[in-house]
Parts: structure tokens; sequence; C-alpha cells
């Protein structure tokens, strides 16, 4: 059994729901008066998203326990997929979520959705606004830039790509779906392209390519082998061989491009933010390929060159950014 800490009416239900994990956090709000959210993580939770049928079976094993206290007034939960009134129907994940079949299954009478990356968002807008949460998400500074009062893109691989666009001035972040844009190739990509679009469709996404799916098949490409992304993570931490190390070059490339491109379409010159599985499980960011490709611009690249680039570390910051949704869009807590 866990523990409960404080008045169950203070505490909130924070979930980050990816393709591969569902991530649950209770948080305890410290101060109610506060401008920014004043959040203490109180414990988590996480569960594989794949193996449940419907987000019911889910939340039932999440009740187990008395992981949620009784009276919890309110549950926000980052979801990867679009939110639109109030339901999603994620891509990556076999199930759809309502917020009124949330809220039966969970028992909380409040049940906020929103996009995983919009949360991920509301997480860089704390850490933008407050020292505290900025060390409690672990961001490092990769390549330093000028200091800029304007938007901050936050780009993320894992299961797909996902983005959005912090606003820290008007504390507000926009969703977006630009993950499922086309991948712009270079020429002496085209062969690679070709055997994509054989196998695919003619239609190449950005998430086909910056995601742990899109590393998979770089590997398959340059090694000719064929391996789940745990493995292939495996093999390029550190690569070792020729063909190893030109399939993290070319992820960092296109990893890269996928970011410069999202950052000349918003004008975000305030920052890059890059979260996300991939980039914790092998050294794409590092990797010079990414800095070269982020940069690559005949005409903007003086101004690409000024974009600072963060690295958020911690796996906890979408539970973060939910908690932060939840309160700043509800007056139930």
């Amino acid at each position: 059994m866990y523990d409960s800490r404080g008045s169950p009416d203070r505490h909130l239900l924070a979930a980050d729901i990816g393709g591969t994990n569902s991530r649950f956090a209770i948080f305890a709000l410290q101060d109610a008066s506060a401008a920014l959210p004043d959040l203490e993580l109180v414990r988590e939770e996480w569960l594989p998203t794949a193996q449940y049928g419907a987000f019911a079976e889910l939340a039932r094993d999440l009740l187990k326990d008395g992981f949620v206290p009784q009276g919890t007034p309110l549950a926000s939960l980052g979801i990867a997929g679009p939110v639109r009134d109030g339901a999603c129907e994620p891509p990556n994940i076999a199930w759809d979520i309502r917020t009124d079949e949330a809220a039966a299954a969970l028992g909380i009478p409040t049940v906020l959705l929103v996009n995983d990356f919009v949360a991920q968002g509301y997480a860089c807008l704390l850490a933008a606004l407050n020292a505290r949460t900025r060390a409690a998400l672990d961001i490092a500074e990769l390549y330093a830039g000028k200091s800029s009062v304007a938007p901050l893109a936050l780009v993320g691989a894992g299961s797909g790509c996902g983005k959005a666009l912090v606003l820290p001035e008007a504390r507000m972040v926009l969703p977006s779906e630009g993950g499922h844009g086309e991948f712009p190739f270079r020429q002496d990509e085209e062969a690679f392209a070709k055997l994509l679009r054989d196998s695919l469709g003619e239609k190449i996404l950005v998430e086909m390519l910056a995601s742990g799916r899109g590393l998979c098949r770089l590997f398959a490409w340059h090694c000719g082998e064929e391996l789940p992304p745990a493995e292939v993570c495996s093999r390029l931490n550190p690569p070792r061989t020729a063909a190893e190390h030109a399939t993290l070059a070319w992820f960092a490339r296109f990893y890269g491009r996928a970011c410069r491109n999202y950052v000349l379409n918003t004008m975000a010159l305030g920052g890059l933010y890059v979260t996300g599985g991939m980039a914790m499980r092998v050294p794409v960011l590092e990797h010079p390929a990414f800095l070269e490709s982020f940069r690559d611009s005949d005409d903007m690249g003086g101004l690409l060159r000024d974009v600072p680039v963060f690295h958020i570390r911690s796996q906890q910051a979408g539970l973060w950014g939910a908690a932060a949704y939840g309160v700043m869009r509800s007056a139930r807590i």
C-alpha cells in the first residue's frame, strides 16, 4: 500500500501515456496562490501501454494498492495523439480515450486530456520560469546560442515524433502534429527514400524516420539486419562497425533536419528543447551530424546558429507538464 501525504483534495493524478509506456504520478499542490503551479511529485508508476486493450484495463491495474488517494479531485492525462472535444484516438496506441470514460474508470470527478507534447511544453514553460523545476527536469544546454525573448520549439523522437511550441510570455503551449508531415529527402538519400516508398507508400512522414522505428529502418538499410528498437539502441551505444557509425550519423542528420525545419517554421528563436526516448538511448544529439544538419541553411544559417539547443534528460518531464497543465486549466484544486 502507498502512504498518502497531506489532504487528498490537494492531490492530482498526472499521466504521460505513450505508445511504449504509460507513466503516472501523484502530485501534491503546495501553494494554490502561486503564479505558477508549486508542485511536489509524491510517487509514480509505469505500466506497459501495449499490454492493455483499453484504458479502463490500464486504470484498473493503476488503482491497485491505493496508488490514487481517495478524494483526488483531478486527473490530467497527457496522451500521444491529437486531442479534440475531450477525446483522443492515438495513432500509435491500440485504444482510444475519452474524458468521461476515463473519469468513470479512475473514480475521479474531473479528467483533462492534453496532447503529450503540449504537456511536455508546459514542463518547458515551468522550467523557463522556475529554476527549481528546471533542475528537477535535468535540462542540459548542449549548444550555446544567444538569449532571445521568443518562442521555444519542443521536439522529441520516441515511438513517434512529437512537437509543440512554447510561448513563455503568454504562458501558453500550442500543439502540433508536425511529426505527421512529409519528410524532405536530399538527392543523395533517394535510394533509401525509394526503398521506403516501395514498402510504406508514397508519403514518408517525419515520424517514420525521426523515431525508434525510423532508427530501425536506417539500421536495416546500413547493417542489413532487422532488429527491434531495444537491440538497435544497444548496438549503437556506442557504434562499433562502419555500418553502425553510418546508421547513427544518418539518424542524427535526419533528426537535426526535423528540428531545423520546425524551428524555422515557427521562428522559435528562444531555443530548441529536445526530449523523448531516442535521445536518451543513443548518442544522437551529441553526434556532429545533428548540429551540422540543424544549422544547415544557405540563407538562415546565421539565425540558426543563435538558437541554443537543450536536452531535457528527465523521463518525468511529461508528468510535470501534465500536472502543471491540470492546475493551470482547472479550478478543482
